[in-house]
């Protein structure tokens, strides 16, 4: 048995692991084509967005008190729209695909957006 840090997922952490994984892929294809990736100029605004909203979310469903179902739909109601907006982001850009590498990294992009 070997000891890792795996956490249980739900669905907000799957759409946060999903969008992570896909901005990750950005930044492989805008470091390895410099300026040829276009409207990623805030893509570490985007990370800190949703990990930021995602973990808000978590907050609010580990904690008790009263209204507790309340603060859930609104953590929610904020992580859903921005979550939608990255995804179509995602689904909208133009990668360049010049090589093998970049077809399998573009085709994994796709596994993470069908999400």
């Amino acid at each position: 048995m070997v000891e890792s840090n795996v956490h249980f997922p739900t669905d907000y952490n799957l759409m946060w692991d999903s969008g992570r994984k896909g901005l990750d892929i950005i930044v492989k294809f805008m470091d390895k084509y410099p300026g040829e990736v276009e409207g990623w100029r805030k893509i570490h605004d985007w990370y800190r967005r949703m990990k930021s909203l995602m973990r808000a979310v978590g907050k609010a469903s580990s904690s008790g008190g009263r209204n507790k179902e309340d603060r859930i739909k609104d953590a929610v109601r904020y992580y859903l729209p921005i979550a939608r907006e990255l995804h179509g982001k995602l689904k909208k850009t133009a990668l360049p695909i010049k090589d093998k590498m970049d077809a399998g990294l573009s085709a994994r992009l796709f596994v993470y957006l069908d999400f």
